[in-house]
């Protein structure tokens, strides 16, 4: 395996301050006061230049909570801005009264490319700063962890990306209350993580310089010389079944779809599932909240029927009538997307044998997967099943109903209001748990409501049967905590709706349930542990529930529109 680091130019992010320019110095020229332990971040907030709305990979709601805990534990910090689209976390550090200083200049519209700046004055600027501090959920780079390494900045960050290859396992943290106990540590002691520094710029220097990357590259040229061209899966718009005249209709459409106002405008999607109207389980939620929003978006929608090549089909799992579809795939050759959860077998204590249908119905008929977790995408290769250009396109909720419209904060004094849901009975959704702590809860401090269908009868807990999708969002408003006990679930609706409704998550550490609640939640293991993680939540539920992040349902269904003129496009 040949590797080439990203890089960083050391001679724009430098190791000493330029021109014999000290720490106070640079501090008054950017207008931070004195005597403070100055904590910097320069990442974008914002989804785009929609400036309300967090970017979901920056994770930008953990930074604040750091930020506001740290600060009001006391500490005497002042925080460093810069960068464009740092508007959302300027208004909340304001709110929670968290002093900083913004280097650049301050508007309401979208300010790219006014607040770039120069790699000479993001130098200084690391030069200035005591603590560089990084909250992403995933990255590349981030590339502000290079720049920090090669200035000798301290750091703490997130397990993310490039950062792996560069930073000391001390300067990780992996979660709310991790990071916090070490930007505690840190105002108390600065000292230990500037000791970091040092193997910090060590390994930008050999690794990550543009000079460092030169040789790999020119290696990687020479192979690439030697390696024959890779030979298409399938013809591309030619398939059996579709007319010149039909495919050139097609892909017209598909160009239209692309200019049209309303996103899903001139596409035609079929959708193949066994519709039925809630409460049901999670796949058919999905389902019947993208076939509303697909219809919103204008597209035209058809329910387990095809209009001929012109379709894009998207098919959820094995929950339709299989015989049916292939009989007409085979004649038409449509575009189809494949949604695949599981493995089943884990998650129903079953067989294989509903997995290897999926998979063969995958090979044949399949030009794109959605993956619904990166669990789901990693157990199914393990077990032999790779499927056709997979993708992963974690799940949504339909926002309509799950939202937080209407929810009361928890009063001081108030018990802790607890909930989970399920549909299915099977004993993997965790009714043997919620069975023990129904005998061991403090029900002087806790009150318990469980959703849905389990074989377990309970004394405390109240049960309460299967509910309208509404009537659910409602009963989640009422709630502080969800306790998601579910084994091995690939993309938990049950877990995404009560999140959507506010409640942060206590969730079994199985599945993918670590991916979905992000930094909104703890892990338990199992009896052993979820009184003390429960404890550890119900004292900050105000601080989970802030960090949580759930797509909207349109941002959800745009990523299956862009995936079908990706697929359409190709045909051309």
């Amino acid at each position: 395996m040949l590797r080439i680091y990203y890089c960083v130019d050391p001679t724009h992010f430098t190791a000493q301050p330029p021109d014999g320019l000290t720490r106070e110095a640079l501090c008054e020229r950017f207008d931070i006061p004195p005597n403070r332990i100055v904590i910097s971040n320069f990442m974008r907030d914002t989804l785009g230049s929609d400036l309300s709305r967090p970017k979901e990979q920056k994770a930008t709601e953990l930074l604040l909570e750091l930020l506001a805990a740290c600060f009001e534990a006391g500490h005497p910090i002042h925080v460093l801005l810069a960068g464009p689209r740092r508007h959302w976390i300027r208004e909340r550090l304001r709110d929670r009264g968290v002093p900083f200083t913004f280097v650049g200049e301050e508007t309401t519209h979208d300010d790219m490319p006014l607040n770039v700046l120069a790699a000479k004055t993001m130098n200084l600027l690391y030069h200035a700063s005591d603590l560089h501090l990084i909250s992403s959920r995933w990255e590349g780079g981030p590339r502000s962890a290079l720049e920090s390494a090669a200035t000798q900045t301290p750091i703490l960050c997130t397990r993310v990306g490039a950062a792996l290859d560069i930073l000391d396992e001390t300067c990780f943290f992996d979660s709310f209350e991790d990071g916090l106990a070490k930007l505690h540590a840190f105002c108390e002691r600065p000292g230990d993580l500037a000791q970091t520094c040092a193997a910090h710029l060590a390994r930008i220097r050999e690794l990550h310089t543009p000079s460092a990357a030169i040789g790999p590259l020119r290696k990687l040229l020479s192979e690439l010389d030697r390696v024959p061209p890779v030979q298409a899966r399938r013809a591309p718009a030619t398939r059996a079944g579709a007319s010149p005249a039909a495919l050139g209709q097609f892909v017209n459409r598909a160009r239209r779809a692309l200019v049209a106002h309303r996103p899903g405008f001139g596409l035609t999607f079929s959708l193949w599932h066994e519709f039925h109207r809630p409460p049901w389980g999670g796949g058919n939620q999905f389902m019947n909240a993208l076939r509303k929003e697909l219809t919103r978006l204008g597209a035209r929608v058809l329910t387990n029927r095809l209009a001929g090549p012109s379709s894009v089909v998207i098919c959820n799992s094995a929950n339709f009538n299989a015989d049916r579809l292939e009989k007409l795939l085979d004649k038409h050759q449509p575009k189809l997307i494949h949604r695949v959860d599981g493995p089943v077998a884990f998650y129903r204590d079953a067989d294989f044998e509903a997995d290897h249908k999926i998979h063969a119905f995958n090979q044949k008929y399949a030009d794109a997967t959605v993956y619904q977790s990166p669990y789901c995408m990693q157990k199914h290769h393990e077990i032999g099943y790779d499927a056709v250009r997979p993708v992963i396109l974690i799940n949504g909720v339909d926002n309509v109903i799950f939202n937080q419209n209407g929810r009361k904060p928890t009063r001081t004094g108030d018990k802790i209001r607890l909930i989970t849901s399920a549909w299915s009975p099977n004993p993997l959704k965790g009714g043997p748990l919620l069975k023990w702590l129904d005998q061991h809860l403090d029900w002087d401090r806790f009150d318990y409501t469980f959703v849905g269908r389990t074989q377990e009868t309970f004394e405390n807990i109240r049960h309460v049967p299967a509910v309208s999708s509404r009537r659910l969002a409602a009963l989640l408003r009422q709630h502080d905590i969800f306790i998601s006990a579910s084994m091995n679930e690939p993309c938990s609706n049950a877990l995404l709706e009560a999140m959507a409704c506010g409640c942060p998550a206590l969730y079994r550490d199985t599945g993918g349930n670590a991916t979905l609640v992000g930094f909104a939640g703890l892990p338990f293991t199992d009896e052993s542990d979820i009184l003390g993680q429960l404890d550890r939540m119900a004292d900050r539920v105000g601080v989970y529930r802030r960090m949580i992040y759930v797509r909207t349902f349109q941002e959800v269904t745009m990523q299956y529109v862009d995936l079908a003129r990706r697929l359409l496009e190709e045909s051309t």
